[in-house]
Formats: structure tokens, sequence, C-alpha cells
């Protein structure tokens, strides 16, 4: 069965990936009463079956002992609701067959400064925090949660509490960039190269929803020039540096552009903002009075504290707010939480949303399926590729404009094999899409813009 491009215009809808975004109808009419409908589903689906990466960058300094275990607490939560694919009211999103959780902290080195001496360089953390109780000393790079086996989700307040002897120099854009950077960007780092191909290599998978969760109750002080953190190499208080020299800091656009180069998808943070503020737009939150940086009062080496939650003071998260805008500016999506608070499960919630929504809603059509007389799916799902693309796994369909037309198998619904299948009243597609529960199943794959294209020709 072929369908020529002509009978069949496209056209990108516009909204979330993973979603049924348009629906087409063409009717025509011939000599009478005889009709054939023909309609075509434009769809952006993601690859990789469904996976969502998700890095967590903690702040491990010297003051962030309860702000961990807070975070540790709200985890699992995350995790089940993402292996659930349903938001905590219920609402479905798209298949999750697999989420990678790894651990980096803000500890990029500062030499000469105690206790920073020894840098975790953006590496995804092994250490396990043995003072909890049931937790090992050594753990894979990432855990890996998947419906049919995986991980405990036990096992993640093993890596996320990663303790309080790290830098005071915090640097966790410098950090988050540095893991999720291939070794043949031409981004450069104080010392080596991106290590997403190399001591992370695994943990960030073509095609998979890629998520950066950075937790930290001080601002960013990231830099390439390791000269910044040297104790007598700039004049002023070493405990206010990242702000007095603050025009020395790399600029906010580095870790935009960089965290889009990575197929960062979403990039969220819980800093220092203040919580009536938290829900407001970006500018809006670098406007409000408290958001301002200022020598405190009361205490000359310190900032004036955006909030003091957990016994701790947090300083206003000025530059992470700036390059969640700067990435978004870029493409992305971002999201800005207040770590002023003691409890964390809703900034969680908040941000579980916004991974569905990047990891799109579930792919349910409008109609059923049309059939054949004898009862087949009357329908092909196509790709559209660049120029010179191979059509993996699948049938060359033609071209459209410049663009390469694939032509996806269709398989089994009880096989393994990947490509597509119709699914029709299943549990999960009654599940997923209610009344219409009329979805395309998909095994493998990648990212990118595809068609159903049904009908009699």
């Amino acid at each position: 069965m072929r369908f020529s491009e002509a009978r069949f215009p496209r056209f990108r809808g516009g909204g979330v990936r993973g979603a049924a975004l348009s629906l087409l109808l063409l009717f025509a009419c011939s000599g009478g009463s005889n009709q054939e409908m023909e309609w075509q589903e434009t769809l952006v689906l993601r690859g990789a079956a469904g996976t969502i990466d998700l890095l967590l960058v903690i702040d491990n300094s010297n003051d962030m002992a309860e702000e961990q275990v807070v975070l540790a607490r709200a985890l699992p939560s995350l995790i089940d609701s993402l292996r659930n694919e349903t938001l905590p009211d219920g609402t479905p999103f798209n298949d999750v067959l697999g989420v990678h959780v790894g651990v980096i902290t803000t500890d990029m080195g500062a030499p000469g400064v105690p206790t920073c001496g020894e840098s975790d360089d953006g590496l995804l953390q092994r250490r396990g925090n043995v003072a909890i109780s049931g937790c090992r000393a050594e753990y894979p790079s990432f855990l890996e949660f998947r419906a049919d086996a995986s991980a405990d989700v036990a096992d993640l307040p093993c890596l996320a509490v990663v303790g309080t002897m790290g830098c005071g120099f915090e640097l966790p854009l410098e950090a988050a960039l540095k893991a999720i950077t291939p070794a043949s960007s031409d981004i450069a780092f104080a010392s080596g190269t991106g290590h997403i191909d190399g001591a992370n290599d695994g943990f960030w998978r073509d095609g998979a929803t890629h998520v950066a969760i950075v937790l930290t109750n001080d601002d960013d002080c990231s830099t390439s020039d390791p000269r910044f953190y040297e104790p007598e190499g700039l004049p002023g208080e070493i405990r206010l540096r990242c702000f007095e020299h603050a025009d020395e800091l790399a600029g906010v656009e580095r870790y935009g552009n960089g965290f889009a180069a990575a197929d960062l998808d979403l990039l969220a943070v819980i800093a220092g903002v203040p919580l009536d503020r938290e829900q407001d737009s970006f500018s809006d939150i670098l406007s409000d009075p408290r958001m301002e940086k200022r020598v405190s009062a009361g205490n000359p080496l310190n900032l004036e504290p955006v909030c003091r939650p957990l016994g701790t003071s947090v300083d206003p998260a000025r530059r992470l707010v700036e390059t969640a805008a700067a990435f978004e500016a870029r493409g992305g999506r971002s999201i800005v939480r207040s770590i002023c608070r003691d409890d964390y499960a809703d900034a969680v919630d908040d941000i579980l949303r916004e991974i569905a929504s990047a990891h799109g809603g579930p792919t349910c059509l409008s109609q059923p399926f049309p059939r054949t007389p004898d009862g087949a799916v009357d329908c092909i799902l196509v790709e559209f590729l660049p120029p010179g693309s191979p059509c993996e796994r699948a049938f060359r369909e033609g071209m459209s404009g410049e663009q390469v037309v694939c032509r996806v198998p269709e398989v089994s619904p009880a096989g393994d094999e990947p490509g597509w299948f119709p699914d029709e009243e299943s549990a999960a597609a009654i599940e997923q899409c209610g009344v219409r529960p009329y979805r395309i199943g998909r095994r493998g794959g990648r990212s990118g813009e595809f068609a159903l294209r049904c009908g009699r020709l």
C-alpha cells in the first residue's frame, strides 16, 4: 500500500512531544454515493522507547545536610509516578519504559581552598552513603528503573544524600555541563573534556527525555578559569568572591547554549527564590527586591539571605534563574522552585508535571483505526528524516521536499521487535486515552516527526 505525498499534505502541529497534535480529514466523492475517507494524523514522537534520563545536581557543601535528606525523601514518589506513567492527579502521560537516575555534585574543586582540593568534576557518583541503614558503599554510576526489573527506589537516598564535605564554591552549572557534554565538543573546561561519552557513557540515551534537577542553597559560581578560586587570586573576602567579582564568572549564555547542544529537554532548579514568587515569570522573580544580592548588615561575611529554612541561610539564586531563562530562549524548558520550605513534595510534583509535558502525552487518536474489508488496519506510520538519512529498520517511502520519508514496520503487539502497532481498547489504551481508546503502540525508534496515514486509495 502506497500513499501519495500530494494526496496527503503535510503539516506540523504545535504542542508537546509525544502527543497527537492535529487531525486532517479529507473527503472525496465521485459520481454518486460512493465515499472514501482518507486521513492523516501528524505526530511528534519520542524515541528510545519512551525513556527518561534524570540527572540530579546536588550541592554537597557544608550546610546542605537537611536539604539533601528532604530531597531524597521526595524522590521515590517521583520515580514511582514516572514508572506508573501517571501524575499525582491521575492524568496519564506518554509511555515510560525506563528511567535512568544519576547524581553529580556541585564540587568542581578549587586548588588551595580547604575541602576543595579534590574535584568530583561532573562525574556520576558511585559512593553510597553507608550512614543510611541498608545502603551499600558503592553503586553503579546510575540507577535504572524499568517496568519489568529495576533498581530499588530505596537506593535513591544512598546516592542522593551526598554528604557535606564538598567545596564551598558551588558550581552546579559547570558540573552539569561537563557531565552531559561529549569529549568532541568545542566547549572548553578548566581541565579535560566533557564526560557523557567517556566516564558517564551509557547514562544519556539518544532520543530519551533528558532532565536535570539542581538543588542548592547558594547561587551558582561557575567559571572555567580555576584561577578565580585561588585564595590570593583576587582582592577582597574569599567568602564574598562570587558576589564581589561576579563580572568574571562565565556568562549564563554558556550554559543556555551548552545545555541545548547537549540535548537537555528540561532544566529544573530548586534554589533561593522567594516562596511566594516561585509561580511567577523569571523576569518577575528577578525583579523582586529580595533577589537583590547585598552584604548582610548583621554578618558582613555573608549575603543577605532570601530565606532561612531548615536552620540555614539561602542566597538569592539570580544566576540560576537567569540561566533558566537563557535555556528557554534557546528552545528548552525550565522550571524554578523555591528551596525556602521544609518539604519538597509540592516542588517535585511541579517538576514531575514538567517532565511529563516534556516527555509527551499518550499517543492517542481521535477515532478508531480504519480497516480493510478483511479486517486489517488500513494505515501506515511514516517518519520524516533529514536529507541523506538512512531508513533504519524501515522501508524508504520516498521524499517530501528535501526530507527522507521512511515507512516504519508494523509489528505484533506481543513481540519484541522494533516498530509500531495499532492498540485499540487494551487496558493501557483505555487508561491513557479514556473514551477514545485508540493509540499508537511503539517499541524502539528515534525522536522526531511522524505521520500516521490511513485510508483507501
